[in-house]
């Protein structure tokens, strides 16, 4: 989820889902409203798509689902409750998939490091507002940024974020855990440039 396109991706495809002519097709009402609920988290937490709150009521109108469930979720996502996705992407990895990439490295050699630069801002900003800054998609959103910061060479901001992610790493997970020692190495990686 690290990489902007995905959630751009994501937010179109329910978007298209909730088109009059896939729901005439499909007439799967459970899942239009499971859709319209999920674009309403799009649209509460900027995921994707510019953060609406009009759209978001109109889409929470459109799920049958009041605001607390959509509270309710965004308390889970910023307590990093994923329990499927957990699932699947230790599958994933387990299965050699689940390598992390570098962000700066593959916008850069992409040619999108400014346009990634101003997605993950936005991210960072949108996701920031609404969820806590130890929720792990912040985190790896930063992580991110920062990526692209140290391959634009722009170190000051390279060593904020990555000292932020360090430091919200060691609050909310042990010290041994890989996110925060993979935090504690890409900070000395910036030291050392």
């Amino acid at each position: 989820m690290s990489d902007y396109r995905v959630r751009i991706y994501i937010a179109s495809c329910l978007k298209e889902r909730l088109s009059p002519i896939a729901i005439q097709n499909t007439g799967d009402e459970v899942g239009f409203q499971l859709a319209a609920f999920q674009l309403a988290l799009c649209f509460r937490l900027g995921f994707g798509l510019v953060p609406n709150d009009e759209q978001v009521q109109g889409m929470l109108n459109r799920s049958g689902r009041p605001i607390q469930y959509l509270d309710m979720e965004i308390v889970s996502i910023s307590r990093g409750k994923f329990r499927k996705w957990n699932e699947y992407y230790r599958e994933l990895f387990e299965k050699g998939f689940g390598e992390g990439i570098d962000a700066g490295e593959h916008y850069h050699e992409s040619n999108l490091l400014d346009e990634a630069e101003v997605w993950l801002q936005k991210d960072v900003t949108n996701l920031g507002q609404i969820l806590q800054d130890s929720a792990p998609i912040v985190r790896t959103v930063k992580t991110s940024l920062s990526s692209v910061f140290e391959f634009q060479g722009r170190w000051t901001e390279t060593e904020r974020l990555r000292l932020q992610v360090m430091k919200t790493n060691l609050r909310v997970l042990d010290v041994e855990h890989p996110s925060t020692l993979t935090s504690m190495a890409n900070l000395a990686k910036t030291y050392s440039n």
